[in-house]
């Protein structure tokens, strides 16, 4: 069997699935042939561009421009013109890259190499089933395609509002596309503080944050410092170096916060913390709930950021603090949140329960 994993050089995210993907298809499929290309760099040089370095501007300078833009991209007709418009434009390049690939099974990453391949799937260019897996908690209906043959969603709360948001979709629950190492049994909180070295009695935060630093990573420390006693891991591992050093330098005059760009020991930093801080409900939440560590959305992205934490938050997946004040209360522990972050742990460890995704995927081939 032949897989095509396409994804996206887009903050590091996907690429990092990619790779997940890749692990537990082969644990399934030894004999399989599966490559990862970056999908939206074969829809040519206007769509690769445009889309990553224009989301990234937009985000970090005009992210309200951002929410307006989804918004819109909301309304079914824009939607469809939507994807008309990315499968007119991208479809050549991804139909050649899938040519020399010559597919059983072709998995797309990222909605608009969705949108994409969703074309030629509906226009009979590509005899390959498709399987869009979703990471995010409240997917925005651009990430799906009608002509899909599978999408999977890590929350059973998104299958039936994703299939309202576009019609004729295929949707199934599937479990958190979690890398091994976060799907054993966690340690103990003191043994992990033990391996990792973090001591003391205040409450720790993990801060693992985007490669993009978007929002500004001390726009994320800054508070806690400010408002609570806590102390804060950066974990930013995949940063540019000279990122690092700015926030290494950032922090120097203080031993509440440090900095660490090794990725190897994050499954047990995050059992170590009292809360994974981060701005999407998306892997990073379901990864510290997999680890008994209350996942906490503090300055989320805007547009799909807010409207995964509004959604992970109304089930009871993570806590969402939406003021520095609520953050203040959160970390400090004051009632209720302590009930609430134990609820959110039992409740995103209940996600584990669900099939992997790696198996409904091969069910298609």
């Amino acid at each position: 069997m032949r897989i095509a994993i396409l994804s996206a050089d887009v903050a590091g995210g996907h690429d990092a699935a990619a790779k997940t993907l890749r692990e537990q298809l082969l644990q399934l499929r030894p004999d399989a042939e599966i490559t990862i290309d970056n999908g939206l760099e074969a829809t040519g040089a206007l769509l690769h561009h445009g889309i990553r370095d224009g989301f990234r501007i937009q985000l970090g300078s005009s992210s309200g421009s951002y929410d307006v833009m989804l918004g819109l991209l909301s309304k079914r007709p824009v939607v469809a013109a939507a994807r008309a418009a990315l499968g007119a434009v991208g479809s050549r390049g991804v139909r050649r890259l899938l040519d020399g690939r010559r597919p059983d099974l072709v998995v797309s990453l990222y909605p608009v190499v969705t949108s994409v391949v969703g074309r030629l799937r509906e226009r009979g260019e590509l005899d390959a089933p498709v399987v869009a897996p979703i990471p995010d908690a409240s997917p925005h209906p651009m990430w799906l395609h009608p002509a899909v043959d599978l999408h999977l969603v890590p929350t059973p709360g998104d299958v039936e509002r994703m299939r309202a948001a576009c019609a004729g979709a295929s949707v199934r629950h599937v479990r958190p596309l979690l890398g091994d190492e976060f799907l054993g049994a966690p340690p103990s909180r003191e043994e992990a503080r033990e391996r990792t070295g973090l001591g003391g009695d205040e409450p720790w935060v993990v801060v693992d944050h985007s490669a993009w630093n978007v929002p500004p990573v001390q726009e994320l420390v800054d508070p806690l410092l400010a408002r609570t006693d806590a102390r804060a891991v950066v974990m930013a591992a995949g940063w540019e170096e000279e990122l690092v050093r700015d926030v290494r330098e950032r922090y120097a005059h203080t031993s509440r916060v440090q900095v660490r760009d090794d990725g190897d020991d994050k499954p047990v930093l995050y059992a170590a913390a009292d809360f994974v801080l981060t701005t999407v409900a998306s892997t990073t939440a379901f990864a510290a709930s997999a680890m008994g560590t209350p996942p906490l959305l503090f300055r989320e992205l805007a547009g799909h950021g807010t409207a995964s934490a509004e959604s992970a938050s109304h089930e009871g997946l993570v806590l969402w603090a939406r003021t520095v004040e609520e953050l203040g209360r959160i970390v400090s522990g004051e009632p209720p949140w302590p009930e609430v972050a134990s609820a959110a742990v039992a409740a995103g460890r209940r996600l584990l329960e669900a099939q992997p995704a790696a198996e409904a995927i091969l069910e298609l081939g």
